[in-house]
């Protein structure tokens, strides 16, 4: 393979429309050589600057879509490997972008976890991994959902690992919007016929405790007594109990707090340390902080830290504080 140069979008150009002549071909014993050289000759393009011509790439990208795809899912080893990698590097240089040409692509990747032969298998897990860190799409969970219909159970057990993963790196904001699949996943997935799904699953329950607790008891109250036990989810009336005694106790602060508002013009900052917030022995601080606005209506900001007082951000613009310690 001879030294490729990228130096101006002329010379991008002049280069991807080399392979496009090679891959408007089809693929047989004969063609197949060529075709695997004219990816990696995009691979080796994708990583010495493509991403600068980023535009001009994605267009290609789209043109070359079915030929890539053909590659992918070629029961050719050695070629299928090669447009594997080619995605996952995509998924690096075009980062979050990359959702742009996500539906393209994705699924294939997904297909190759149905395989027998562990190398499509191992190679599909690493690209997916790769995109769900490197991206952060989390509209992908949709998919993962669907693939945890299928039948395959290297596939859904895949689609499981994806998730968990997806849970893991994204920020709850951007999950809130697969929240409802999410779930779906849990609620299936713990009683899933296979052993490593239903292995994963908690795993992904587990993280979702922890990001999702505010919604946790309301969506474990939904659950089917087989879920729960498979999940590890305990009896939680003592613990809806307790969880209920913090939120009354956390109503009471946040009108006290009205009322001194209504009282002083000073910035409020109430720090309470409560046992037993959501159900655990954990001690966790909690500061209701209420700012007056134009409109004299209180701007209320609660948070949660399990070691550490809350700070308050420099946004919040706070000029006069009073602590004032509740039990």
């Amino acid at each position: 393979m001879t030294d490729i140069k990228v130096e101006s979008i002329g010379q991008f150009e002049t280069e991807i429309k080399k392979i496009q002549e090679i891959l408007q071909q089809k693929e047989t014993e004969h063609t197949w050589q060529l075709f695997d050289d004219a990816l990696k000759r995009l691979l080796i393009l994708s990583r010495i600057g493509a991403i600068n011509y980023e535009k001009s790439l994605l267009n290609w990208i789209k043109s070359l879509r079915q030929p890539i795809l053909d590659a992918i899912l070629t029961e050719r080893t050695r070629l299928s490997g090669t447009a594997t990698e080619l995605i996952e590097e995509f998924g690096k240089i075009l980062g979050p972008k990359f959702e742009i040409i996500s539906d393209m692509f994705v699924p294939a990747i997904l297909k190759l976890c149905t395989r027998t032969n562990k190398i499509f298998i191992n190679r599909a897990r690493k690209c997916m991994s790769t995109i769900i860190r490197d991206c952060q799409i989390p509209s992908l969970i949709t998919k993962f959902k669907e693939s945890m219909q299928g039948q395959s159970k290297t596939l859904r057990t895949s689609a499981a690992e994806f998730t968990l993963t997806s849970i893991e790196v994204s920020d709850v904001g951007n999950l809130n919007n697969y929240i409802s699949d999410l779930e779906w996943i849990i609620r299936e997935g713990a009683v899933d016929s296979t052993p490593a799904v239903r292995s994963v699953t908690k795993k992904i329950f587990e993280v979702y405790k922890i990001k999702f607790d505010l919604r946790l008891d309301d969506f474990v109250n939904t659950l089917p007594f087989q879920v729960k036990k498979n999940l590890g989810v305990q009896d939680r009336s003592t613990t809806t109990t307790t969880s209920q005694r913090s939120k009354i106790r956390l109503q009471n602060r946040i009108k006290e707090n009205q009322q001194l508002q209504q009282s002083q013009q000073d910035n409020i900052i109430i720090y309470t340390k409560d046992d037993n917030v959501n159900g655990s022995n954990d001690k966790e601080w909690v500061v209701d902080l209420r700012l007056p606005s134009k409109n004299k209506e209180n701007k209320v900001v609660s948070e949660l830290d399990k070691s550490n007082p809350p700070s308050i951000p420099e946004e919040h613009n706070v000029l006069n504080k009073k602590i004032i310690q509740v039990q």
